[in-house]
């Protein structure tokens, strides 16, 4: 069997084992285990299927698990099987892989052990901190993806390919679950000590409580639902539309277009929109100038035919101008530094009540609010250690209003921005590190969009989607965005010595 075809076995396997996870539960334990264990048994010979497989595995982890479970586990021992048996099979590659990044080990050791010194300075516990780090681990999985992308260059387009497929998979679970709880319908709530309670029909009736009805966001009942698979699953549909090398290819872009502005349009998620179509559209226009007018052409409409479509099929059309008008409201509010929050995100209407509107509270976006002031604690925390920060692990407690008299005060470890977070935990410093981290495969690569411009635009393309995305959520601390961080460290770093390569013959 071919690579390609074994590498593509390998993604599906994967992608089914974590559909199975997903959709059916405890009750497909066994099943998925089994499918791991086939995974991982087959990654002790050949490495880079149990990396491949990884990916699409990620979406059946919980993004934030707690204790981990049978999920992780899976997740965890393919992924571990497939990084080991790399490093053991190609471990006389290792020492010159070593003299070339030595100095990135040898900075991130420093900056790790001066966090951690920091962290319990400021009384982080030792748990606290691996917490806040564990997730950061994950980008070292570029090392085991530039051996395998050094070693066979049909790795390379195979793991941008499971990353297409776990995109796809991120936006078919939000969709399917939002038409299967017709999420487009309002439900009925009452308000209880910081608690919106939902009620059947008959409790409807007997009641006494002030009822408030208000659709439902798919983004507080399903985790993945804000995760930065979906915003790049338009990027990546959009690049293969763009460039893609035969009608197949480009069908399946535009397929994952579709599928992913309908995901992201059911989140009701300003941000991730943003980040998708900025990007997106940066794309078209660097095709436009290339002369590919007819493929942006396309491509544009679709985005905004199905958007529309989208909008009107589901009627959204409230939800959306409402969410327009709250962050007007909210941005005008912050600029006369009079904004007040009211604590909830989603829009509501009061029976007889005007949409959007609280009983004797101003309409405000508290999903702006709540972040403008996790920005302000977060600076205040910096300037409190401007050079190295309090630490990973670093918790700060916000307090917002809950619409009804009353406030609730909440102890987070994080910050609805990478650059404030940074800045929180790591000072001057920290910044400075993680901003080579997260650049840093862009800026490798950049030199190879005249020999390799399909591959190195994907990995510009998703890096600065993840910076603009992890701009307005924590996805930063996910495990996903680590390991899919990790990987393109991996391809720019093989793509950079291919580069080398070929200036040593030329």
């Amino acid at each position: 069997m071919e690579s390609t075809s074994r590498f593509s076995l390998a993604i599906a396997v994967g992608a089914v084992c974590a559909l199975l996870a997903v959709h059916f539960g405890d009750a497909a334990r066994w099943p998925v285990l089994f499918g791991v264990g086939g995974l991982a048994f087959w990654a002790l010979r050949e490495p880079a299927t149990g990396l491949l497989a990884s990916l699409p595995l990620v979406f059946m982890i919980h993004p934030t698990p707690t204790e981990p479970g049978w999920r992780e586990f899976g997740f965890v021992i393919v992924l571990a099987i497939g990084g080991s048996a790399s490093l053991w099979q190609k471990r006389s590659v290792l020492p010159g892989f070593a003299r070339e990044v030595w100095w990135v080990i040898l900075g991130a050791g420093t900056v790790l052990g001066a966090n951690i010194a920091t962290a319990a300075s400021h009384g982080v516990p030792t748990s606290d901190w691996m917490r806040g780090a564990i997730p950061f681990v994950f980008v070292l999985s570029l090392i085991p993806v530039f051996l395998e992308a050094r070693s066979n260059e049909v790795f390379k387009a195979a793991w941008l390919w499971a990353a297409i497929v776990t995109a796809g998979l991120f936006s078919w679970h939000v969709v399917s679950y939002f038409v299967s709880e017709q999420l487009w319908n309002p439900y009925s709530y009452t308000f209880d000590n910081g608690t919106w309670t939902r009620l059947d029909g008959n409790t409807l009736k007997t009641t006494v409580a002030p009822v408030f009805e208000f659709k439902a966001r798919v983004t507080q009942l399903v985790q993945q639902a804000t995760d930065a698979f979906l915003p790049l699953g338009y990027v990546w549909g959009v690049w293969l539309v763009l460039w893609g090398r035969s009608q197949v290819i480009r069908s399946a872009g535009f397929a994952l277009v579709i599928l992913s502005i309908v995901a992201m349009i059911l989140t009701y998620t300003r941000s991730m929109l943003l980040a998708a179509w900025a990007v997106g559209g940066l794309l078209m226009l660097f095709a436009a100038f290339a002369g590919a007018w007819r493929k942006v052409v396309i491509a544009a409409l679709i985005t905004v035919f199905t958007a529309s479509a989208t909008v009107a099929v589901f009627d959204l059309e409230d939800v959306y101008l409402n969410r327009i008008f709250l962050l007007r409201q909210a941005l005008n509010a912050v600029t006369e530094k009079q904004a007040t929050s009211s604590g909830q995100e989603a829009p509501h209407e009061e029976r007889g009540g005007q949409a959007g509107v609280l009983p004797g509270n101003t309409v405000n976006d508290a999903n702006v609010n709540s972040r403008m002031e996790e920005y302000q604690t977060a600076w205040s925390m910096f300037l409190e250690s401007p050079i190295l920060g309090q630490g990973l692990g670093i918790r700060h407690t916000i307090s917002f209003e809950t619409g009804h008299g009353e406030m609730l005060t909440v102890s987070v470890g994080y910050v609805h921005n990478w650059i404030f977070y940074v800045l929180m935990v790591g000072g001057g410093v920290g910044l400075l590190a993680y901003s080579l981290i997260l650049f840093g495969p862009a800026v490798l690569v950049f030199r190879s969009l005249a020999d390799d411009r399909e591959q190195a635009l994907a990995i510009i393309a998703t890096v600065i989607a993840l910076a603009l995305y992890a701009c307005f959520f924590a996805v930063f601390r996910l495990i996903s965005f680590n390991l899919l961080l990790g990987g393109l460290w991996g391809l720019a770093l093989a793509m950079r010595q291919d580069q080398k390569a070929v200036e040593l013959r030329a």
